[in-house]
């Protein structure tokens, strides 16, 4: 179903630490096209003797794609504190994208634990930020520059509690809606006309929706987010196969 695949980076001599790996540093707002460049200022000048070997690492090593891509990003909270809560429910449907075994393990970068999938010549990022949630598109920034992916490559996963318990809606832009990780995506890049899905967490009973999206479901409760995390897994596999508007015909 779905094969990994290695990230190339370009390392200095002598095993020495990778120069490539920090976001460019436009802070525009995001495009999902073209290809942006550090300074040239900002390049280690003892690598970049002259123009033309600069101009050759932007051609061959920074921010270019060599093949499609597009990245999953499950919202959630980093820790064992935080695990299985209603908020981590992206995380959850990451976790089980990321159960193949053809995936590779996630790895640390760009504040996130990423996971990288393969299909059909077609590159899948498994992202989960490392920021804490209200922080989220600091790690998202840094993911669609590096790899310069396109808006409508982009797939965030939230939960929603103004869905009811394992309900799915996918939209393919819009407001956050009160989510602050969702806030923190659209003030990072710049615009909110990204793909999105949410899975309903059900309204809190009180008006603390702080403790109902940090507690963890109720034992009645479980069997239905089981459902609603392994059909969430197959709607984001016809995502990134036949696009958003065909999931939000069969989902919505």
């Amino acid at each position: 179903m779905v094969s990994g695949w290695v990230s190339v980076v370009s390392e200095d001599k002598k095993g020495a630490k990778p120069t490539v790996g920090k976001p460019c540093g436009h802070r525009k707002p995001f495009s999902g096209s073209g290809i942006a460049f550090p300074p040239e200022e900002s390049l280690p000048t003892t690598r970049f003797a002259n123009r033309r070997l600069y101009d050759c690492f932007r051609t061959t090593n920074h921010c270019q794609r060599t093949t499609a891509m597009k990245v999953i990003v499950g919202m959630g909270n980093p820790g064992k504190r935080y695990a299985a809560t209603r908020h981590n429910i992206g995380f959850a449907v990451v976790d089980s994208l990321a159960e193949s075994p053809n995936a590779e393990r996630f790895r640390e970068r760009f504040q996130a634990e990423i996971a990288e999938l393969r299909e059909n010549g077609e590159t899948i990022l498994l992202i989960k930020p490392l920021t804490f949630m209200n922080l989220s598109g600091q790690a998202v920034r840094q993911i669609m520059d590096f790899y310069q992916v396109a808006l409508p490559d982009l797939l965030v996963v939230c939960d929603d509690i103004n869905l009811p318990l394992g309900k799915l809606r996918f939209r393919a832009k819009g407001t956050h809606g009160g989510h602050n990780g969702l806030r923190d995506i659209q003030n990072h890049l710049g615009t909110n006309e990204y793909p999105r899905l949410r899975i309903g967490v059900d309204a809190p009973d009180s008006d603390d929706a702080v403790d109902h999206v940090l507690g963890r479901f109720r034992p009645v409760e479980l069997p239905l987010i089981e459902e609603a995390i392994s059909k969430a897994v197959q709607a984001v596999a016809l995502w990134w196969k036949e696009g958003i508007g065909e999931c939000m015909n069969q989902y919505n």
